[in-house]
């Protein structure tokens, strides 16, 4: 079985992963503590969702059909993709909860969906995954789609030179045949998340970025109704890193390429809360292009639609600010520098916040979306409420209402630049 070559790009489809519960967002996601909790995949980076980027970067590659697999609290990853009728994307939402089913793993998960849909005549030059908790710049889409259109091989894997301090334990390495920048390399060893006792020359600097094309006719390849191969995906689970590549396309001998992104390229696995915020503070900076950001009514100072700053309040605001939709500023209030405040929040009076980022809401009964008077924020996370209290300085912190719609402080180290 021969992968095709040459492939239309115009002929990709487009599946996103945003099922996943993010564990380690602790209390961001947890919604036994947090009356708002949300699916990873849902929360902002800077004026859009993770999401919502994702799917700015599949237009960036020209894809016209995408699917989005949802499963934990779903309806806050739906309100996080907004409008979505001017992106000029045909979605389809693929609900884990209605398959009856726990954890497939990624690469199973794609393709229970994909093969009813082949047998059906279904017949699309390629599939491109994105994990739906990965920020990197929107200028290499491009480039990595027209680089796997051009490739004979089965997958290829979006890759980033990275110090092995930062690839122990959390991404997967290869090792390259002849990597070059903005280029494919034969993938010569991939080892899912190796630990600081893995040595040998198998073991590669080049991380896996979480961003997958390949071919339709790889999934059929190792199924266990037709695979011939030493080693099928499963009938119950298969991912991608170790199952798929790892264990499945290197030891059958199938060509895996790297496309290699060029030095000084931008990604970030945002896991965690102080990931989350450091993202934020990065499209702040321009360290990163994540795209349209809101109207700039002054450098470094973003707003969205029914936002509206007489010009001594605008004298007050420090950039770097976004301001999301309908959000309310006191004409005493004083926000930034290194803000991202997400849709509908009303500021009050004398009310002073940097270095934070205050989420959108995510469902109709998140109303109550206040910053008292005279409240100090400074690397907080603020995810909804009435944020009032004695103690009017708050710093260092995660803010959430509870079940019981009560203001829980959790404190929290965030170590960003």
């Amino acid at each position: 079985m021969i992968a095709l070559c040459p492939r239309n790009i115009n002929n990709i489809h487009g599946f996103l992963l945003a099922a996943g519960y993010g564990t380690r967002m602790k209390i961001l996601s947890d919604c036994r503590w947090n009356k708002h909790a949300a699916a990873k995949p849902a929360f902002p980076v800077g004026r859009n969702s993770m999401v919502r980027h994702q799917l700015h970067l599949m237009q960036e590659m020209g894809i016209k059909k995408v699917t989005i697999a949802v499963k934990y609290k779903p309806e806050s990853v739906l309100a996080a993709l907004g409008d979505v009728s001017k992106l000029g994307l045909d979605i389809e939402i693929f609900d884990l909860d209605e398959e009856s089913v726990e954890d497939w793993g990624a690469a199973w998960t794609v393709y229970r969906w994909l093969a009813p849909r082949m047998r059906g005549g279904f017949d699309p030059d390629g599939i491109v995954v994105f994990n739906g908790d990965i920020l990197w710049d929107r200028s290499y889409a491009k480039p990595f789609i027209e680089s796997f259109g051009r490739s004979n091989a089965w997958a290829h894997i979006a890759a980033c030179e990275t110090p092995m301090e930062q690839i122990y334990g959390r991404f997967g390495a290869m090792q390259l045949e002849s990597p070059t920048y903005l280029f494919a390399s034969k993938v010569r060893s991939f080892v899912e998340k190796p630990n600081r006792h893995d040595v040998g020359s198998h073991i590669g600097n080049f991380a896996n970025v979480g961003i997958f094309a390949l071919d339709p006719e790889l999934f059929r390849y190792f199924d266990p109704e037709y695979s011939t191969a030493k080693r099928s995906m499963g009938r119950d689970f298969c991912d991608f890193a170790y199952d798929l590549f790892q264990e499945g396309m290197i030891q059958e001998g199938l060509l895996l390429e790297a496309f290699v992104a060029q030095d000084g390229f931008y990604w970030k696995d945002i896991g965690d809360p102080t990931a989350l915020l450091q993202a934020n503070f990065d499209i702040l900076k321009a360290r990163v292009d994540a795209g349209y950001q809101g109207k700039e009514i002054k450098p470094g100072v973003w707003i969205g639609a029914g936002v509206s700053l007489s010009p001594s309040l605008l004298k007050q605001i420090k950039p770097p600010v976004i301001i999301g939709d309908n959000v309310q500023l006191h004409k005493t209030a004083r926000i930034g520098p290194n803000v991202v405040i997400g849709a509908g929040w009303d500021i009050r009076k004398d009310a002073k916040i940097m270095n934070s980022l205050l989420l959108p809401p995510y469902n109709e009964d998140d109303i109550v979306r206040v910053i008292g008077p005279r409240m100090r924020l400074n690397r907080c996370i603020v995810v909804s409420g009435h944020v009032e209290t004695m103690a009017n300085k708050r710093q260092d912190e995660i803010i959430i209402q509870d079940q019981n719609g009560f203001l829980g402080f959790l404190p929290h180290t965030f170590n960003v630049i």
